[in-house]
């Protein structure tokens, strides 16, 4: 079975047992997040084996051709990963709800900060647009107070020292994660690989100088093959994904066990992201 087949299998069996799910309303309203996290990971998944075939350039050039757009099947790629490792650091990972809170609240607060300074920094030019927008960022500045509170009322917060860095967290969101690297180790990808990987996904992310060099001089068979690599490792990071998910959603392993053939390949690519096959 060839690599992209193999991505086939894993989309599918994640699909159902994502769907298995979504008549069901979580008990804890953040695990609603959790699920909305699954779905990035499937739709890039999804969006990797669609771009795997190449880009039909005909509705975009007039001239029939494929664009082999392996460059943006890894900038998916690295969006996995980071889906992946939050995933594990927010809903995974916490050794209680203390901790759980905590992560959950300060990684919520982050993106509402940023989007708080994009509306303060480039507001709406209409009088329609303003009132909208008044109104968008009095509920905005309501969710992050109540973020806060919730950040503040945690024994994680408590234990922080320095009243420095807990005005910092306050304002910002920022700290007290561990970096990329570190944390697709704690999730199970080998040390040498997650920096090596990451760090050729960061590359294509970045427009790194090495991504430039690539657009030029890899040859159409090079190409092809950087395609094979991505399909593969998005395989491997769905199979890892595909188990946390039922690690944290248990109902969901009754599916898993009705495909024994896909799970025993999703088990041995986890292995294979560990180093340890």
């Amino acid at each position: 079975m060839n690599t992209r087949s193999q991505l086939t299998q894993t989309i599918k069996l994640f699909g159902q047992i994502f769907d298995s799910l979504s008549a069901t309303v979580p008990s804890d309203d953040r695990l609603i997040y959790a699920q909305s996290l699954a779905m990035k990971v499937f739709e890039h998944a999804a969006a990797i084996f669609d771009l795997s075939f190449g880009v039909n350039t005909e509705p975009i050039l007039g001239e029939d051709g494929l664009l082999r757009a392996y460059s943006s099947m890894e900038v998916l790629e690295r969006s996995i990963l980071e889906c992946l490792c939050t995933f594990f650091y927010i809903f995974i990972d916490p050794p209680d709800d203390d901790t759980f809170e905590f992560r959950f609240c300060v990684w919520q607060m982050r993106g509402l900060v940023v989007r708080e300074r994009f509306n303060t920094d480039f507001p709406p030019t209409h009088l329609g647009d303003v009132k909208t927008q008044i109104e968008y960022l009095k509920d905005q500045f309501e969710d992050m107070d109540d973020l806060r509170e919730r950040i503040k009322a945690t024994k994680q917060f408590s234990s922080i020292r320095k009243e420095k860095s807990k005005r910092k967290l306050l304002k910002e969101g920022k700290g007290y994660f561990p970096t990329w690297v570190e944390l697709s180790q704690q999730v199970g990808i080998s040390p040498r690989f997650s920096q090596l990987f990451y760090a050729l996904l960061s590359d294509q992310s970045h427009s790194g100088g090495l991504s430039a060099i690539q657009m030029i001089v890899l040859s159409i068979k090079e190409r092809d093959e950087r395609i094979e690599g991505a399909v593969f490792f998005a395989n491997l990071l769905l199979s890892r994904m595909l188990f946390l998910y039922v690690e944290l959603f248990p109902d969901t392993q009754s599916i898993l066990d009705q495909y024994p053939s896909i799970t025993q390949a999703a088990k041995i690519n986890t292995l294979v992201l560990a180093g340890t096959k």
